[in-house]
């Protein structure tokens, strides 16, 4: 026979394991009813279902309905409409200019930097010698040809006449610009002796020398011809 000892309920350590053994049994998991596991075929039952149903209706929204039920249009265009998206968006090279033709803003900067028209150099004209030529003696005609000589030998004659008066017995020069070498040429030019040439400066005369027809004027180169 066993011997069945009493639990003495007093003791603190008895009463601890006793506590402990009572609260592993009430955590011990249940068992399965059939009304549980019902509930539970029940739950995966609509989860299967709603995941069916949702991969249906995915699977439906991608099929090509235009391609399979659409007209013979839709089907001769459909590879048209599904061109590479690269092939649709890519740029077109731009045409290349020949070098003749340019932009308008290039053609007016060409046509404003055309090259100047090259002007002629405009050399000043030597200024021929002028003088003045008055008959000092009195004979006419003299003037007049002795002008003619002088525009025959590039001398500018602006004007001709009678001096003050016709005493003057030996021809000269007047010098009015302080230019004694042309007024000593114009004096050779003439045959008139160099050193009757008169130097008297007056810029109001406007011409570099006088010449004065004397009596001797038989002598001179005008009349010698």
């Amino acid at each position: 026979m066993t011997r069945r000892t009493r639990r003495n309920l007093s003791d603190r350590r008895i009463k601890r394991i006793v506590k402990r053994n009572l609260e592993g049994k009430e955590s011990s998991p249940t068992e399965f009813t059939p009304k549980t596991s019902s509930n539970f075929g029940r739950i995966a039952l609509w989860t299967t279902l709603a995941i069916l149903v949702l991969a249906i209706y995915f699977g439906v929204s991608q099929i090509p309905w235009d391609y399979l039920f659409g007209s013979q249009e839709s089907l001769t265009t459909q590879p048209s409409r599904e061109k590479p998206q690269a092939e649709q968006t890519a740029p077109r090279e731009p045409a290349r200019q020949s070098p003749q033709e340019s932009s308008p803003a290039g053609e007016d900067t060409r046509a404003e930097k055309k090259p100047e028209e090259s002007r002629p150099v405009v050399h000043p004209v030597p200024q021929k010698t002028q003088v003045e030529i008055l008959n000092g003696c009195g004979v006419s005609g003299i003037a007049k040809k002795a002008t003619r000589f002088c525009r025959q030998n590039d001398l500018d004659v602006v004007a001709m006449g009678n001096f003050k008066n016709f005493d003057v017995q030996n021809s000269y020069v007047i010098d009015w610009m302080g230019n004694k070498e042309k007024a000593r040429w114009i004096a050779r030019l003439m045959g008139i002796d160099p050193k009757r040439v008169i130097t008297k400066i007056d810029p109001t005369k406007q011409l570099d020398a006088t010449i004065v027809l004397g009596k001797d004027y038989r002598k001179l180169k005008p009349f010698k011809q």
